[in-house]
């Protein structure tokens, strides 16, 4: 029997399996997004009861990492993480543990702005008058974790600070606030223009068309889907750290 794919070596015994049944959640579970684990002594089996591997199966992978680095002694952190450098050169490095919707992965992006370059506030919701603030100087933002920051004994220093390095090959971008182009410059370019092929999730799609981040699929008739999403190999991010970084400032939030 051949090998699929070729380059898995013989006598590999993966730790984590992750298996897809959808009609479950529908079936079995009213609606809700379910996971199911399953901790073996050798495996670690992941039942996501969901059209795919996300939200709730996303948070599962990260229940599956927990298990696994509580048995061999690591941990990976529910967080995203930049490195800051300032207009005048000074480097800082944050991570920002938070639950989904805490702020993560608005982090690592550019500040979103006007289109006369200003950044909005705020809109008052009485008189409807914009607060707007004009700032020319900005910092560069290089990306390390969108979600997930892997904090393994092996790659710590004598620096006393915690040093991380990205769990996650491909990125799970949520993608509901592009509304329009030039809502984000970089993702709309990625993403209409992608060097390698993408997997779009609940976004309206056709063969030999272009697929735009602001037309998501309709749950029903008039309503878009919430949660329209795309996979993003990190390697396609600009700027991106590969390498494991000392965290300066550690910050947690969660959703409002």
């Amino acid at each position: 029997m051949k090998r699929f794919p070729e380059q898995v070596p013989d006598g590999f015994c993966p730790k984590a399996i992750i298996y897809l049944a959808p009609p479950f959640r529908h079936t079995h579970f009213d609606g809700k997004q379910i996971v199911v684990h399953n901790r073996l002594d050798q495996m670690h089996e992941l039942f996501s009861f969901n059209l795919y591997p996300g939200p709730s199966a996303k948070k599962g992978i990260y229940g599956v990492l927990l298990n696994i680095g509580e048995s061999e002694g690591w941990v990976t952190a529910h967080a995203s993480t930049v490195r800051v450098i300032t207009p005048y050169d000074n480097q800082i490095t944050i991570m920002h543990e938070g639950a989904s919707g805490g702020g993560k992965s608005e982090m690592i992006e550019q500040i979103h702005r006007e289109d006369d370059g200003r950044v909005l506030l705020g809109i008052n919701t009485v008189s409807e008058e914009k607060h707007l603030l004009e700032l020319k100087d900005t910092c560069e933002l290089q990306p390390v974790t969108d979600d997930m920051a892997f904090c393994h004994p092996d790659i710590q220093n004598e620096s006393g600070r915690l040093v991380v390095k990205d769990a996650e090959q491909g990125w799970f971008l949520r993608i509901d606030h592009i509304n329009s182009y030039g809502t984000d410059p970089h993702y709309e370019k990625a993403c209409i223009h992608p060097k390698e092929p993408l997997i779009f999730l609940n976004l309206e799609g056709h063969p030999y068309s272009t697929c735009l981040l602001w037309e998501p699929i309709m749950d029903e008739p008039g309503k878009p889907c919430p949660n329209p999403r795309v996979i993003m190999p990190r390697k396609l991010v600009d700027n991106v750290v590969d390498e494991a970084v000392e965290i300066d400032i550690r910050s947690l939030g969660e959703q409002p």
